[in-house]
């Protein structure tokens, strides 16, 4: 059930414009695994992703960031067991102030779930959680799970300076990594691929 007394009218119009880019994202546009490059790490790794260049970044990364205060501030008691802890008034903060640069504080990575092949009774698009507490690269994390995604965003007040920026929402151009649902993420794996830029899985 709805918060009536979580935010004023103003915020709520700020959240209304969020949500509505949020919407448009994650669930209008084609996620199908064939809007996906395919590529094989020298591992023997097998990664798919997708590079956006057209989106808005801050956008999409400030509606993920409104979903974790909203759940970490409201009193109803499904959203109890998850907190932001000091960081709360940060993201407050955060999403009435325009200016894009304080967004790097938050890393954000997106995970997209393709329908698995092995165990096709688990639909992702079934999937969903209420945001959790987590250790991401090693720093204090949420964890939020919406239909057929998961987001990893770093809540750590600390500084994580080995942390790729093309992983992150807060780039100019950024990833979002495909897996089947069974599978679960290899952030070493992400982070190299990172690093080198994609440059063997673009060609």
């Amino acid at each position: 059930k709805y918060d009536p007394n979580l935010v004023c009218i103003n915020c709520e119009g700020i959240f209304s414009k969020l949500d509505t880019v949020g919407v448009k994202f994650f669930r209008d546009l084609d996620w199908d695994r064939s809007t996906f490059k395919k590529g094989c790490l020298s591992t023997g790794e097998v990664l798919h992703l997708r590079e956006f260049t057209n989106e808005q970044p801050e956008l999409i990364h400030r509606f993920v960031l409104s979903l974790l205060w909203r759940c970490s501030a409201t009193s109803r008691s499904f959203c109890a067991s998850f907190t932001l802890g000091k960081r709360e008034e940060v993201v407050r903060a955060l999403l009435l102030d325009k200016n894009t640069n304080s967004l790097g504080s938050f890393p954000t990575v997106i995970r997209r779930f393709f329908p698995s092949s092995k165990y096709p009774d688990l639909d992702p698009e079934q999937f969903f959680s209420m945001p959790r507490t987590a250790r991401f690269d090693g720093f204090q994390s949420a964890r939020l799970s919406i239909p057929s995604f998961e987001i990893l965003v770093s809540t750590d007040s600390r500084e994580n300076p080995d942390f790729p920026e093309l992983l992150c929402l807060q780039s100019p151009t950024f990833i979002v990594f495909g897996t089947d649902f069974s599978e679960s993420a290899d952030i070493p794996a992400m982070k190299r691929v990172a690093r080198v830029r994609y440059s063997d899985l673009r060609q």
